[in-house]
Formats: C-alpha cells, sequence, structure tokens
C-alpha cells in the first residue's frame, strides 16, 4: 500500500479560496432526463482530465451520475437554478491514527439567485460519493476545504481499493507541484497542470 501518512499542507493555502465552477443552468422547461443529459456532458469533461482511458471514465460518469441523483432530484422540484461541479481538498482523520489529504469533487445544486445550495454531493475521483455529515458539509463549504472523521477499520478499503484516491493521493504528494496547478485551476481555470498530474501510464 502507498504510505499515506499526514502530507503537512498548510489548509491557509486553500481556506477561504473559491474554485472556478463547472455549471449549467436548468430551468422549468428542463426534465429530468434535460437535466441528467446537461450533468452527464458535463460530468464527462470533468473526468476526460483525470481518465484519460474511456472504459474507465464511463465507469467513473456513472458512479458519479448515481452519486448525484439526489441533486437530480434537487433541480426537478425547483423552478429554475444551477447545478455546480468544482475540484476542492479534503482531510480525513482516522481515529487520529492517520491524516489524509486528497482532491474530490463538490457537486451542489442551487435555486436561481439563491447562495445556499439545495444539496451537496461530495465523490472521489472515482465518482463514488463521499459519506460526509451536513455539519462536515456546510463547515467545508464555507472554506472551500472539507475535513471529515472516519473509523480507521475504512482505512485499507478507502484507500487500497479505489485506485482514484490512490491517484489523487500521489497527485498531491508533491506539495509545491500540487499547489501551482490548484493556483492555476482556482484564479484562471485551467485544468492543464492537473491533467499532468493525473496523467494515467
Amino acid at each position: 500500500m502507498y504510505g499515506v501518512s499526514e502530507l503537512g499542507f498548510a489548509q491557509s493555502f486553500f481556506a477561504g479560496m473559491q474554485s472556478p465552477m463547472m455549471q449549467f443552468a436548468f430551468g422549468e422547461d428542463d426534465d429530468r432526463g434535460g437535466i441528467e443529459n446537461k450533468l452527464r456532458a458535463k460530468l464527462d469533461n470533468l473526468f476526460k482530465h483525470f481518465h484519460h482511458q474511456f472504459d474507465k471514465r464511463v465507469k467513473a460518469v456513472d458512479r458519479a451520475m448515481e452519486s448525484t441523483r439526489p441533486l437530480v432530484d434537487d433541480a426537478v422540484s425547483i423552478t429554475a437554478g444551477t447545478f455546480s461541479l468544482s475540484i476542492e481538498m479534503m482531510s480525513t482523520d482516522f481515529e487520529g491514527n492517520t491524516t489524509v489529504q486528497s482532491l474530490v469533487i463538490e457537486a451542489s445544486v442551487f435555486r436561481l439567485e439563491a447562495n445556499t445550495p439545495e444539496g451537496t454531493v461530495v465523490m472521489d475521483f472515482s465518482g463514488a460519493k463521499i459519506e460526509m455529515s451536513q455539519t462536515e458539509i456546510e463547515d467545508g463549504q464555507a472554506v472551500s476545504y472539507y475535513s471529515r472523521s472516519a473509523e480507521f477499520s475504512s482505512f485499507d478499503l478507502f484507500a487500497g481499493n479505489n485506485e482514484s484516491f490512490i491517484e489523487a493521493h500521489l497527485a498531491i504528494a508533491t506539495l509545491t507541484e500540487t499547489q501551482i496547478a490548484l493556483q492555476a485551476y482556482r484564479e484562471d481555470g485551467d485544468l492543464s497542470l492537473l491533467e499532468q498530474l493525473f496523467t494515467e501510464a
């Protein structure tokens, strides 16, 4: 297994930084199928930067569609709004035994002209939903940096069987490169440096 002891990232680097969003608007003319089609297109556009192999990207998008189903329900239930996707940081504390930092995907649905999301789902780069409390989600949104606690018994399963988690961990193992890449993404929406970090062999 890859070593995943605390990486020593400065949380202050990420706190308060708002990453540009990949988003689309929906309205009363959009039914569930239309919203799902728009969401799938955005997810495919996002995941192609991290899964260069087509079959892996399709699998990740399918899993992400399942993870975001509650958000689609939210979108269908309101007249008009915005569906957004962004890349954020997460720190997971495994019962004080080890701390793992990784990149995650934040998906949210906003009612038109509202600042507070109707719902939010946080996913890893395999498209799998990361279980978090509502408080952990709200606290993470406030500073664009998620923190959560998890049982240590889930550590091997989370790190060992999730290829995308391993890719994300390896990508952020070099602090300087990752800071530069995230800075470029957050300031200019430039994904090229992040692409290089996540390029698959």
